[in-house]
C-alpha cells in the first residue's frame, strides 16, 4: 500500500515523478520512442572489477553510463563507453550539477575509504536521494536491478512477492 508501480520504460524517474533522463518531458516514453536512460557510476577501485559486468548490463539495455575520470578509465579499457564527469571539486558543470539537473535515473555509488572521498560519496548520494534519483549503493542490488530491467524489456512478467513469501515461516520479524 503507498507504493508506486513503476513500468520499465518509465523507470525511476517515473517513480520520482519526473520524465527519464532526455524523454523531452514526457514520463510515459518508452524505449522505443527514443527515451534516453542513463545511470552515474562511480565505485570503489576494490569494487571496479566486479561491477564491471553490471555496468556492461545497464549500457546493453541502452544506459547512458556516467561515471567519474577513474571509473570511466577503468570501463574504457573493458570495451564500456562511459561519459566521464567531473567530480565535486570541479568546477561546473560537475557530477553533482548531473545529479541536479536530473540528467540520470540512476546512481550507483559504492562506500569508499578515506575522509576526502566519504565525503564526495556522501554528497553524492544525499543529492540523488535529495532530487528523487534511486541511489545503488550494494552491488548486488544494482545486479538484482539489471536483471529485473532486462527481463521488463523482454516482457516476460515477473512476480512481486512479500519479504515473508521468500522467507520460512516465522524466519522474518525475529
Amino acid at each position: 500500500e503507498g507504493a508506486r508501480a513503476v513500468s520499465v520504460a518509465g523507470g525511476a524517474a517515473e517513480a520520482a515523478g519526473r520524465p527519464p533522463a532526455g524523454a523531452a518531458g514526457s514520463a510515459s516514453a518508452t524505449p522505443d520512442e527514443g527515451a534516453e536512460r542513463a545511470i552515474l557510476v562511480t565505485v570503489a577501485d576494490r569494487d571496479k572489477a566486479e561491477a564491471l559486468g553490471i555496468v556492461r548490463e545497464f549500457a546493453r539495455l541502452g544506459f547512458r553510463i556516467h561515471a567519474t575520470a577513474g571509473t570511466a578509465r577503468f570501463l574504457g579499457e573493458h570495451g564500456i563507453t562511459a561519459e566521464p564527469v567531473e567530480k565535486i571539486e570541479a568546477p561546473s558543470p560537475n557530477i553533482l550539477d548531473l545529479i541536479h539537473e536530473g540528467g540520470v535515473d540512476f546512481v550507483l555509488n559504492t562506500l569508499t575509504g578515506g575522509r576526502g572521498a566519504e565525503r564526495d560519496g556522501f554528497a553524492i548520494r544525499r543529492a540523488a536521494v535529495e532530487h528523487g534519483i534511486p541511489c545503488i549503493t550494494s552491488l548486488d542490488t544494482a545486479r538484482a536491478l539489471a536483471e529485473v530491467l532486462a527481463a521488463g524489456l523482454a516482457g516476460r512478467e515477473l512476480p512481486v512477492l512479500a519479504v515473508q513469501e521468500y522467507a520460512p515461516a516465522g524466519a522474518v520479524g525475529r
